[in-house]
């Protein structure tokens, strides 16, 4: 059975692609993901989306091939019933995750489930947060103006993605059906803290805000970046 070197840390990887890569290298790079992952995207309609749905599961192959030192290739990626991604022929129990914004990928691995989000700030509509957080964060967030409020607001959003990601269910999950409390970084349904969930936040550019919720807060420091050239290395050895 292939382990992790530590069993209680949350692996965070980041890369950011090239939007104008060449087609032919991305058509040649579309066979190293699973046919799930293909079939998706080969049916964006727009190039960039095709690219961050290729490079998310280069990334996540990347990420476990150089914590275990095996052929990224090996490991056959399927999707659950509430669309989260999984290894099917991994013989234990790892959990990863995805996300991608802009022109950047993100993924994460633990031995416990975690789920992660990234997202590029911009500007925001208050009508979103009214629909989309709970009465306790709408509080807070009308109490903030101008460039505060914006950044609570993408701290709160990728906070409360990170948890329904890291639960499984996703939007099956209310996105206003729970609070997530930025000081304490916890997640309180009805005022109780969710047991066993942990989040952090992390910058990787001046302009995105990433978070990751795990039932490990074994943490990194630092995020680690992979150039997308190296990615493309392993897959293609060019």
């Amino acid at each position: 059975m292939i382990k992790l070197a530590d069993t209680s840390t949350n692996y965070i990887y980041t890369t950011r692609i090239p939007i104008d890569l060449d087609k032919e290298i991305f058509l040649k790079l579309t066979k190293s993901v699973s046919q799930y992952k293909r079939k998706r995207i080969f049916s964006y309609l727009k190039y960039d989306d095709a690219l961050r749905s290729l490079f998310g599961e280069l990334l996540v192959r990347y990420m476990l091939a150089a914590e275990h030192s095996e052929d990224p290739r090996k490991f056959i990626i399927s999707v659950g019933p509430y669309g989260k991604p999984y290894i099917r022929n991994w013989n234990g129990s790892l959990h990863f995750n995805l996300a991608h914004s802009g022109n950047w990928v993100a993924s994460a691995a633990s031995y416990r489930p975690i789920g992660i989000d990234i997202e590029q700030v911009s500007d925001i509509e208050m009508d979103v947060a009214e629909h989309y957080f709970s009465p306790e964060e709408n509080s807070v967030l009308a109490l903030l103006s101008g460039k505060s409020r914006q950044k609570h607001f993408f701290l709160l959003w990728t906070a409360k993605e990170s948890y329904i990601k890291a639960d499984g269910r996703g939007l099956a999950i209310p996105l206003s059906s729970f609070t997530v409390s930025l000081s304490s970084q916890s997640v309180f349904f009805n005022q109780e803290p969710a047991e066993r969930r942990f989040l952090k936040h992390y910058y990787p550019d001046t302009d995105y805000v990433l978070a990751v919720c795990a039932e490990s807060s074994a943490f990194p420091n630092t995020i680690k970046f992979v150039d997308f050239t190296t990615i493309m290395h392993m897959f293609l050895g060019d």
